[in-house]
């Protein structure tokens, strides 16, 4: 059963359906997923970019976000070893702030849209999102995204992700498997929730070898063969009312 939140919206955004502030229960509509390979060429060094939009069919706030599972096309190569030498962990963020952290340990960035409800007024805020390479946690490469908004809800959240072994069928390789923590806000009002984010991950860094060559590694390659009808993706997102939602989508294979 799903918890009645008493959240609403009003106005638009560039990425969310009109929102009428009116109490209602939440039901979670789809999740749109928007990812992207920067340089798509078969079995190329890039970029990745990914974005996440959240709708209801009510038109209302979707209940915060609590987990979620994003599974990367089979041969999707993720090298995360030479970005492994400066990283920042978890704790160190949430204990010492992320301006703590080595430069060298950023792998990306974007931007995030929450929206929270404090008293009476309803408010909608972009955070900025930092993605640092993390301290491997198992053997397993970790993923620390920052993300950072100031007013008028001041909220400072990592949402901590570990890179595993894809459980979502032979059409994908790995998955990023992402807690997401709560946004408090103000005493008396609900968590914050996020509605959209964008983040751009990736880079490159000169290796050299025992015998002095030199390199160039890029933390992820396309994979080297594409599928009829473009590269899969899937996420599972969870939500704090017990909703769980599966979206698919496709990226297109490099032009010949």
């Amino acid at each position: 059963m799903m918890s009645t939140k008493k959240i609403a919206l009003a106005g638009l955004t560039a990425f969310l359906l009109a929102m009428p502030a009116t109490a209602s229960a939440n039901v979670i509509t789809n999740v749109l997923m928007k990812p992207a390979f920067k340089n798509n060429k078969l079995g190329a060094g890039t970029d990745g970019t990914f974005g996440v939009v959240v709708n209801t069919d009510d038109g209302l706030f979707p209940a915060p976000g609590q987990h979620a599972l994003v599974h990367l096309p089979a041969g999707m190569e993720i090298n995360t070893k030479p970005f492994e030498k400066i990283t920042c962990s978890k704790e160190q963020i949430e204990s010492r702030g992320a301006n703590t952290c080595p430069k060298g340990a950023i792998i990306g960035g974007g931007d995030s849209l929450i929206g929270a409800v404090l008293g009476s007024q309803i408010v909608r805020e972009h955070a900025k999102v930092t993605a640092f390479a993390g301290p491997r946690e198992g053997g397993k490469p970790v993923l620390n995204i920052y993300a950072d908004a100031r007013s008028p809800v001041s909220a400072q959240i990592v949402l901590h992700g570990v890179l595993r072994k894809s459980t979502g069928g032979k059409q994908f390789g790995q998955m990023v498997d992402v807690d997401i923590p709560p946004i408090p806000t103000s005493p008396g009002s609900p968590d914050a929730t996020i509605l959209s984010f964008d983040v751009k991950i990736g880079g490159k860094k000169k290796v050299r070898s025992k015998k002095g060559k030199v390199t160039t590694e890029y933390l992820a390659k396309v994979p080297k063969k594409c599928p009829a009808g473009g590269f899969p993706w899937r996420g599972v997102f969870t939500f704090t009312d017990g909703e769980v939602v599966t979206s698919d989508t496709t990226t297109p294979c490099p032009k010949k």
